[in-house]
């Protein structure tokens, strides 16, 4: 049973010589030990888990002692609440000790004292932190991250720096040797400095983001050990990033990326052999060319998106021809014959004659397909019954689509026998 105070209470009863019952409490969760309720508090939100401070004195500090923190400032703070945060956090600190740290995310507005923030980054340095976020408010002034306290961090895994640092690494001992994951956000360079050559030496990454950087140029000194690889840039990249990326099981190339990547030559493209999830704008001219050559290289794949629909936004939206022939591969991709399940358009606008020839030719020759799902903001009648009448590889070769499912926001999903 749950008292009015919040604690879970147990109920026994004994009678007495006149047979009067007597009712007692007792809190039996408060009476656990401190490493169990840690161990129960961490299965909950970690707002949630915040808020059992105040159940009681005992609970107090419990929260203190979970594997991942999340400590955030009041944003636009005076100095005095400012400095009762910094007390706060120090509390914290102190009550943990040497214990291990999982996680800890740390927000701060304008009036952070970046000394204390730096002790305490020393602090869950040693306590073999793996994850690390870190979001500074750009109210107040650059910050120069304090990279020499980890020159020794060899436990980091995911690190995420959000707002106007000042990326000044000049430590040439500085290494992540476990490193999976990194988020550069808002920050800024020294000197004022335009453009720059990334080299990146991070065998053990699993997730690589490349976006509106300034810098056209990367190096790897090493193979990589991609999970997911997602391309959004609008700036030249030279060619030789997509060859890194090879062994990504999950891959995003934007519109922008490919306008970006226009000195890829086909001979360029290489084998993504563990690819099974592949998101694409193709809506250029040179989408329309490179595609055919990307499923080829994807003997694996198993999901495929088109980002923008198939065609150029103004082609679409004010009907203008797009004149480009869809020019399949020679030979039938091994991915369409054995490996395709699911393909998803996502249009800006209505689906049009013009995105047909590539409609179809998916259909048709993807042999073991499941599910086409088209989603768009108008779904014409008439495009509609053609889609209908399209052949379908999946259903052993003179089948048609079968079911065809309409929703709310216009999305169609055509699903074939063979799912």
């Amino acid at each position: 049973m749950i008292s009015r105070s919040g604690k879970i209470v147990c109920k026994s009863y004994r009678h007495s010589s006149a047979d009067e019952i007597k009712e007692e409490e007792e809190d039996i969760i408060s009476k656990l030990p401190d490493a169990l309720l840690t161990e129960i508090l961490s299965y909950l939100p970690e707002a949630e888990a915040y808020r059992t401070r105040i159940v009681s004195k005992r609970w107090k500090d419990i929260w203190a002692f979970l594997p991942n923190l999340r400590l955030v400032m009041p944003f636009d703070c005076s100095i005095a609440e400012a400095n009762k945060f910094h007390d706060f956090v120090d509390q914290i600190i102190a009550l943990r000790g040497r214990m291990n740290i999982n996680r800890v995310s740390l927000c701060c507005s304008k009036n952070f004292d970046y000394n204390r923030v730096c002790d305490w980054l020393c602090t869950v340095v040693k306590c073999k932190v793996q994850e690390i976020e870190l979001g500074f408010s750009a109210e107040r002034f650059l910050v120069k991250f304090c990279w020499s306290l980890f020159k020794s961090c060899n436990t980091l895994v995911g690190l995420t720096l959000r707002g106007e640092f000042v990326l000044d690494v000049r430590e040439a001992e500085l290494r992540f040797p476990c490193l999976k994951k990194l988020n550069l956000l808002s920050t800024v360079y020294p000197d004022n400095m335009k453009t720059f050559k990334v080299v990146i030496d991070a065998p053990n990454i699993e997730y690589m983001y490349i976006g509106n950087a300034n810098s056209t140029h990367y190096t790897f000194t090493k193979s990589l050990s991609l999970v997911e690889a997602n391309m959004n840039t609008r700036r030249p990249i030279n060619s030789n990033v997509l060859m890194n990326l090879n062994s990504a099981k999950i891959l995003t190339l934007t519109n922008s990326t490919l306008m970006g990547l226009q000195d890829l030559y086909v001979l360029q493209i290489p084998m993504f052999h563990n690819l099974v999830k592949f998101e694409i704008g193709i809506d250029c001219r040179l989408g329309w060319f490179l595609l055919p050559h990307f499923l080829v290289s994807m003997p694996n794949l198993e999901h495929i998106t088109f980002l923008n629909g198939l065609v150029p936004f103004l082609c679409a939206q004010h009907a203008h021809t797009f004149n480009m022939l869809w020019n399949p591969p020679m030979y039938l991709p091994n991915c369409l014959r054995f490996k395709l399940k699911e393909i998803i358009i996502r249009n800006r606008q209505a689906i049009t004659q013009q995105e047909f020839p590539l409609i179809s030719y998916l259909l048709r020759y993807s042999y073991h397909l499941e599910k086409l799902s088209i989603i768009a903001h108008n779904i014409n009648p008439m495009i509609l019954a053609q889609l209908l009448s399209f052949p379908c590889g999946s259903e052993v070769k003179e089948g048609y689509v079968k079911r065809v499912d309409v929703f709310s926001y216009t999305t169609l999903e055509l699903i074939t026998r063979g799912a």
